[in-house]
């Protein structure tokens, strides 16, 4: 019986555990519904114009500009890919991503003390707030940055640091080449729609959605959630047979 009981609290486990990521990296941490992928020549004009195109959407609610790349990290022998997130506007970041403590639900800002990691790459490099890493860009070379606070996340690896701390380190304003919107009803239709639009403004390459991403999620998890019924299930009735 004990048996029984210890294979179904391991199916309830699983899906209370696994299901509960995809609410809470989307409904939670990440609270954007698109990224559009500006040019690589598009002029800082462009940029406005497509901000304020968007902004006159009666279905946004926020929109911004900020730098999204992929680069590398590591803290000597071991290196791992990130995507570094800077805000132009740092004080209108929290509409877009909470950053925050898993366990004690402190919320974080970012500074210039140093940068903020997620915290599966921290563990990964068995990095803590306060140390040191360096960062590996292949077009600026390398940077040693202060790791100020480790923040949740679920899905993918980010670092994210202010303007003045990239420039700080790096000598150089960021060069941004994304804008992050959110709309009011947060449903993939209408952010597509929104996503559409902004194709069609000079300046746009490309445009990923969140929404998309959560129902993709959603759907791998599918095939899961029958394994752990099958599991839930079979332990239920070998519970039931050993009592009988």
């Amino acid at each position: 019986i004990g048996g029984c009981m210890a294979l179904m609290l391991v199916g309830f486990g699983l899906k209370d555990s696994i299901f509960a990521i995809v609410d809470i990296q989307y409904g939670e941490i990440q609270l954007y519904d698109g990224n559009i992928i500006l040019e690589d020549d598009a002029t800082e004009q462009e940029k406005e114009n497509l901000l304020t195109a968007l902004e006159k959407d009666d279905a946004m609610t926020g929109a911004a500009i900020g730098l999204l790349s992929q680069v590398s990290i590591g803290n000597g022998g071991e290196w791992h890919d990130v995507y570094l997130d800077i805000p132009q506007v740092v004080e209108d970041f929290p509409e877009f991503v909470t950053l925050q403590d898993r366990v004690t639900g402190e919320v974080y800002t970012l500074d210039g003390s140093g940068a903020i990691l997620t915290e599966k790459m921290a563990s990964e490099l068995g990095v803590e707030p306060g140390d040191t890493v360096t960062v590996r860009d292949d077009d600026l070379g390398d940077a040693e940055i202060r790791i100020s606070a480790v923040c949740e996340n679920y899905m993918g690896h980010y670092l994210y640091m202010t303007p003045e701390y990239y420039e700080k380190i790096y000598g150089n304003e960021p060069d941004y080449n994304c804008i992050f919107y959110k709309t009011a009803d947060r449903v993939t239709a209408e952010a597509e729609r929104i996503g559409e639009e902004a194709l069609a403004v000079p300046g746009a390459l490309s445009v990923s959605y969140t929404t998309d991403l959560k129902e993709q999620v959603d759907n791998m998890l599918g095939a899961l959630d029958s394994v752990i019924a099958v599991l839930i299930i079979s332990a239920g009735m070998l519970a039931f047979v050993v009592l009988y």
